[in-house]
């Protein structure tokens, strides 16, 4: 399917909600986790990314993540994510569900964002449930183990570790999924659960679900791509100006 299928559809949708992936920090230059030559590849994810990890060796757990976190300061929202924005604005997106945690939605502007896996910029006290900044915490720490101001626990960042439940956020992006119209998957190859299981949620009619037009919008091929009824193929920053001008 062409991009003007999907610009087409972004008209005449009264709801469109969109979900993003990986594909759309990838292009502002942050490297991603589930590829070839992704984090993963390289990293045991049990040892750093998640819950019994940072129980089992904090000092190993907040090592790689310092560094890591402190280059995504540096990075700027892309063009996808900069159109995203703009469409809100003109009442053509209503809501974008993010597996990021780099916050870029919503330094480009976008305002109704739902966080499935959390945001790196937050921290969590592991005792009193404290949340903070994360540069304000780690500057506390001075190196050392950040700690949480009020009570002296252990803090972590406010994101989804391997082997933890999703928070509240994944409950409002299954209802936006429902309600949308057209429901649009953009930069994400739709293999990590359930957030994958969106597409087909969308899709199913009765109760409240609209049975909305599902859009595949990606560089590679997804599990849904079957199932979809636009398909839209190739580099993410070519496709947002392609779609930008068509709906300009």
């Amino acid at each position: 399917m062409s991009v003007d299928a999907l610009a087409e559809a972004l008209r005449a949708s009264r709801y469109t909600v969109v979900l993003t992936g990986a594909g759309l920090s990838t292009e502002s230059g942050i490297p991603d986790f589930r590829s070839a030559g992704g984090i993963w590849a390289k990293t045991d994810p049990m040892e750093v990314g998640s819950l019994a990890g940072f129980r089992d060796d904090p000092e190993r757990f907040y090592g790689f993540w310092s560094g890591f976190f402190a280059g995504l300061g540096t990075v700027v929202p892309s063009a996808m994510h900069q159109l995203l924005a703009g469409l809100e604005t003109r009442g053509l997106v209503h809501a974008v569900i993010t597996q990021n945690v780099d916050g870029l939605h919503q330094l480009a502007g976008s305002q109704r964002v739902l966080e499935a896996h959390g945001n790196w910029q937050r921290t969590r006290c592991i005792g009193c449930g404290r949340r903070d900044r994360w540069e304000v915490v780690m500057a506390r720490a001075a190196g050392g183990l950040p700690r949480c101001a009020a009570c002296g626990a252990l803090v972590r960042p406010d994101v989804v570790l391997f082997g933890e439940a999703l928070g509240p956020a994944f409950g409002e992006a299954e209802h936006e999924a429902r309600r949308a119209e057209l429901f649009v998957a953009m930069g994400t190859s739709l293999e990590v659960a359930p957030v994958s299981g969106l597409p087909q949620l969308a899709r199913e009619e009765g109760g409240l679900g609209r049975g909305a037009t599902v859009a595949i919008v990606n560089r590679d091929p997804t599990a849904e791509d079957g199932a979809a009824h636009l398909l839209v193929r190739g580099e993410l920053g070519r496709i947002a100006e392609a779609l930008g001008a068509l709906l300009s």
